[in-house]
């Protein structure tokens, strides 16, 4: 029995209503194996700026991998279903929230994570001392850390913001980080 495909060029473009949809083709060698992907990548008229992609398998039946700009979910284990990556794009394009990159000295990068467009990273690496504010079409906004909003955890060596140490306290930030951002993330596909 054929399956149809789960997400094209075309289906995307009606989807976000938006154009600029471009397919690829890769190869990834991986683990001594070869597998065969189609990149759907919707980006702004500057291609330098951030982009979004879709990484379907050859078929285009099942998606392998979705990132917006520096953020992704984990290659070979995606855990978006197309819909929700397809929301998040949406959401994106519109500017509802940005990809804020955390940098240290010499532009070392610490990562990344999807946020409001004027809000904090729940937790900062103790050596970064600058965060880009990545927006859909927009050259990034770069701020150098404002320490004061943030408490240190000397066990972890983070720095966690503070909104979110008064919710949950010092003692159990670093044990209910990944649930959170998981809720902040699921909170703009809404």
């Amino acid at each position: 029995m054929e399956t149809s495909p789960l997400l094209t060029v075309e289906q995307l473009q009606a989807e976000l209503g938006y154009k600029n949809v471009f397919e690829e083709c890769e190869v990834i060698y991986h683990a001594g194996h070869v597998y065969r992907y189609r990149k759907l990548i919707v980006r702004s008229e500057n291609e330098a700026l951030p982009k979004v992609i879709f990484l379907m398998d050859h078929t285009l039946e099942n998606m392998e991998y979705f990132s917006i700009h520096s953020w992704s979910d984990d290659l070979f284990q995606c855990d978006f279903e197309v819909q929700d990556a397809v929301t998040l794009t949406k959401q994106f394009i519109s500017q509802k929230f940005c990809v804020i990159e955390t940098l240290g000295v010499g532009d070392k990068f610490y990562g990344s994570g999807l946020n409001s467009p004027t809000g904090l990273p729940m937790s900062l690496d103790k050596e970064a001392t600058q965060l880009h504010r990545c927006f859909f079409g927009k050259e990034p906004i770069i701020e150098k850390v404002d320490f004061s909003r943030y408490v240190l955890d000397e066990t972890f060596q983070l720095f966690f913001e503070k909104g979110f140490v008064s919710e949950f306290g010092l003692a159990k930030c670093s044990t209910e980080l990944g649930a959170a951002i998981d809720r902040q993330t699921a909170s703009f596909c809404r």
